[in-house]
């Protein structure tokens, strides 16, 4: 008996256990689950995942998802792992990510990327400077940026690789779904309210310094191509929940027909919700005016319409459903306006885009092997861009495939290929094989929206996006486990074990739970301090880009200085918080060099760097010690500065080395250690070879030949920085202007019409009556010519300009023929009838002058200078027709 009692407990705890296990394999399902939802919902309404806040969230939710899932597989009965491939795709793209980082020996970087060691001969022995003597030992050529990336690739992976893992049942798949479906109603909801109620920030808060709200939709995203991504990926999901409900109010319909009941209430409410949301979404891709958005929108409604009639699965009533979602978008379109989007899609011209896709491509040619680093392209593309008046940067190619074989090489672009394949296999084989309209049906809406993704992928660099590729890696986690289950569907039942994945130990899980924990933690490290940083960071972008905050000339020195201590505050503390941030150190430099230039002007010794630099040079001192003692008493306690600036510049580039400025502080400050002119010669020649188009290094190599003498070399570099940017065009001519006329300006660097009006204004100003008339002339021809340029869209500017400089030399009869072809190019210009008119009536033709002049004013009554000369132009012309209609009543 006793012996029976005993069996009969072991049996209740056995019982009892097990419960207990499968409560706790529950629960931390949940918190995977909960996970999921995270990556869904909190990753594309952290900004995208852009901010380094948002990349942020999505290491923390990608090591919850992972941690809890393989704590699962430690505690459950039986712990199974799924091969499914994306796995086998991370951990090659992790592999390449990791070896552009690791610091390998010189013979390595040789083998596998040659062209560096031509990229960066500054960083060879041969430079008698110390500074960099340790040469560039790693494959990645942005080494902080390229640490960040691997951490996001690496966590967006995980999430896919777990949602996989995840799905057992088709329910599971269904659920991820939906929520994607709610994230993009979310996020298009909260796009609107946002814009019509914008103030340019951010959820109300958050002030971007280089995006507003106030322009368009945007929603939780930076880039309208972005947010109409996220929202295109959603579309096939919303077909297919439409469908899944229009299925099952048949299926009820039919079973209260059998059993003779009433249909369930509230069926038609909720079908307009659904139809309601899906015109939100489409509606609301349609008035970001992302061109490539809508393009996607249509490619994942045409796959998935397609393939959902290729199974059958489509019936009447989606149309039906379908024209009423076109018809709500039309009358979205309606309320909202179809001005500007009609605008935006007449306008396909790409002529930017191919120029950066060339350079990518010849990016691709010097760096086939391993690239040139992940989220290198911001700092690699300029090498081969020559951006002449852009002051544009390309953060990214507007093309993902070939940005990754710019970065990761071919191995990176094949791994890419790889995925897309692997995604098209899953949709086409799934959709050939499923029989159910349960799986055909959900399988056709994943691959709309896959292939939105692998076709936008050509025009944007949407792949770069976590908040867009959470969403991607989970529709591949479901086109996977759903073309399982249609295989499963096809085998025998005894076959089917090979689909529930393959046992895994228990040690296995353990000790890839403690993997996990240390690269977390390993993610979290290199996350955090940007995290940190970023308020400061963004703090000093919208100082840099504040109006009232442009440097001014001025005497009194303390309000300048005044402006550099606040970005030298902000900068402070984003260096302080994360120093792998190489523009923050490069500008650290610059900005201490800034300070250094300010407090010289009313220094006891107001020397100049470049002053102090040549007299150090020519002092020839024995040794580091005598000049730094001779430093300490010409400079006193301002010395600190370009010590500081240097410890920045030379941070810089050891964490990116293709930042062109940096060497150009080098070059400046690298006397600091007791190096003489050679050294400055190699980092000039450094700058230029990383920076060949770029004015700031083409206008210091130029000044540097012009103080020794070289003139046809200081012409030759500022020939090429004046034909890139204005502000270096005056700082060239301000150099000049003094020792040549205006003619050797025109013949030694061509200006082009713009750049002659403000030499005009220039040179109108110094009383120099001979060059102001030689470049009256050479503006009014160089207008005339841009008027008559084929292409030119805004003729009447020029004509303009030509007929004032006409004008001013005295021929009216070209300044009248210059006016006349204003008009017609721009009957309605304001300018143009109201300075055609002040030409009329300063040459006494008042008639014609009042006709010009009252139409002017009519269209500005609230010019009064316009105004008063059409009351003069009016007067006169009255008092010239009252004596001529005497005379002629005298005749008669």
């Amino acid at each position: 008996m006793s012996s029976r009692r005993h069996q009969t407990a072991r049996s209740h705890r056995k019982r009892s256990d097990v419960e207990n296990g499968a409560s706790f394999d529950r629960s931390v399902t949940r918190l995977v689950d909960i996970g999921l939802f995270g990556a869904i919902f909190a990753v594309p309404f952290a900004m995208g995942g852009r901010t380094a806040t948002g990349q942020l969230v999505l290491t923390i939710v990608a090591g919850w998802v992972a941690g809890f899932w393989l704590l699962r597989q430690m505690i459950c009965s039986r712990p199974t792992w799924r091969v499914t491939g994306l796995e086998i795709l991370l951990i090659l793209a992790a592999a390449l990510g990791l070896l552009q980082i690791t610091e390998l020996p010189n013979s390595w970087i040789n083998l596998l990327s040659p062209h560096i060691s031509k990229l960066l001969p500054g960083w060879s022995d041969d430079n008698p400077s110390q500074l960099l003597a340790n040469g560039w030992n790693h494959l990645s050529l942005t080494l902080g940026a390229t640490r960040s990336a691997l951490v996001s690739l690496i966590a967006v992976g995980l999430i896919a690789v777990v949602a996989s893992q995840r799905i057992e049942r088709p329910q599971d798949a269904e659920r991820l779904m939906r929520w994607i479906c709610l994230a993009a109603a979310s996020m298009a909801a909260f796009a609107l309210v946002q814009y019509f109620a914008s103030n340019g920030k951010f959820f109300w808060v958050f002030e971007h310094p280089y995006s507003t709200t106030a322009d368009r939709l945007k929603g939780a995203f930076t880039n309208r191509n972005h947010f109409a991504h996220f929202l295109v990926l959603s579309v096939g999901p919303l077909l297919w929940w439409i469908i899944r409900f229009l299925e099952n109010r048949r299926r009820c319909s039919e079973a209260a027909f059998t059993c003779s009941e009433r249909p369930a209430t509230g069926d038609d409410s909720r079908l307009a919700l659904l139809l309601l949301t899906l015109a939100l979404v489409i509606a609301s891709v349609l008035f970001s005016l992302s061109r490539g958005g809508i393009v996607a929108l249509f490619i994942a409604m045409l796959f998935c319409v397609g393939a959902l009639f290729r199974k059958g699965v489509a019936s009447g009533k989606l149309l039906w459903a379908l024209a009423g979602v076109g018809g709500l978008c039309l009358g979205m379109l309606l309320m909202l306006g179809t001005e500007r989007l009609s605008k935006r899609l007449d306008n396909w011209q790409s002529d930017d885009r191919l120029r950066i896709w060339k350079a990518n491509l010849d990016i691709a040619r010097d760096f086939p092997v391993t690239g040139a680093g992940l989220a290198s392209h911001r700092e690699i593309y300029p090498i081969y861009l020559d951006q002449a008046f852009d002051n544009r940067e390309y953060t990214h190619a507007e093309n993902s495939y070939l940005q990754i074989a710019a970065e990761m090489g071919l191995p990176g672009l094949a791994l890419a290929l790889m995925a897309v394949l692997l995604c098209s296999y899953w949709c086409l084989a799934g959709l050939r094989l499923a029989d159910s309209r349960e799986i055909a049906a959900p399988l056709a809406a994943v691959t709309g929206s896959l292939a939105a993704s692998a076709a936008h992928a050509f025009v944007d660099f949407i792949w770069y996006v976590p908040g867009c590729m959470v969403i991607t890696g989970v529709l591949a986690a479901c086109a996977c486990r759903f073309c399982h289950f249609a295989r499963e569907a096809q085998m025998p039942e005894c076959d089917r074990t090979a689909f529930s994945g393959v046992r895994l130990p228990r040690w296995a899980a353990a000790a890839a739970f403690g993997g996990l924990v240390a690269v977390t933690t390993w993610m979290l490290q290199i996350k955090l301090p940007s995290a940190l940083a970023e308020p400061h960071w963004m703090a000093y972008l919208r100082l840099v880009h504040e109006k009232d905050d442009e440097p001014e000339a001025s005497a009194d020195s303390s309000d300048e200085l005044a402006r550099l201590r606040r970005k030298l505050i902000k900068l402070r503390a984003t260096v302080c918080l994360d120093p792998s941030n190489s523009r923050a150190q490069l500008r650290m430099a610059a900005g201490y060099l800034s300070w250094f230039h300010v407090a010289q002007q009313h220094a006891e010794n107001p020397m100049t760097l470049l002053q102090i630099r040549d007299a150090a040079w020519a002092s020839q001192f024995a040794s580091a010690t005598e000049l730094s003692d001779w430093l300490g008493r010409a400079l006193g306690p301002n010395r600190r500065y370009l010590d500081k600036a240097l410890f920045h510049a030379q941070r810089a580039l050891s964490l990116c080395p293709l930042q062109g400025e940096g060497y150009l502080y080098l070059a400046d400050l690298d006397f600091l250690q007791g190096t003489g002119p050679a050294v400055k010669e190699a980092w000039l020649s450094q700058a230029l070879t990383v920076r060949p188009y770029h004015p700031e290094v083409l206008f210091a190599l130029g000044r540097d030949a012009w103080f020794v003498g070289d003139i046809q070399t200081a012409l030759r570099y500022w020939r090429g920085a004046f034909h890139r940017d204005r502000d270096y065009q005056q700082r060239i001519v301000d150099i000049l202007i003094d020792f040549v006329p205006a003619r050797f300006l025109v013949e030694a660097f061509h200006p082009d019409w713009e750049a002659l009006q403000w030499l005009e204004e220039r040179f109108r100003s110094l009383q120099r009556p001979e060059d102001h008339q030689y470049l009256l002339q050479t503006l009014a021809e160089a207008a005339v010519a841009e008027a008559k340029r084929p292409g030119n869209r805004r003729p009447v500017v020029h004509w303009l300009v030509a007929a004032k400089a006409f004008a001013q030399l005295g021929d009216d009869l070209r300044a009248e023929e210059c006016f006349t072809a204003a008009l017609d190019a721009d009957p309605n210009s304001f300018h143009v009838h109201r300075d055609y008119g002040f030409w009329l009536l300063k040459h006494d033709r008042f008639a014609d002058a009042a006709e010009h002049l009252v139409w002017a004013s009519r269209l500005r009554p609230k010019d009064e200078r316009v105004r008063a000369a059409a009351e003069r132009a009016n007067l006169a012309k009255l008092r010239v027709a009252g004596p001529a209609r005497s005379a002629d009543a005298a005749m008669r």
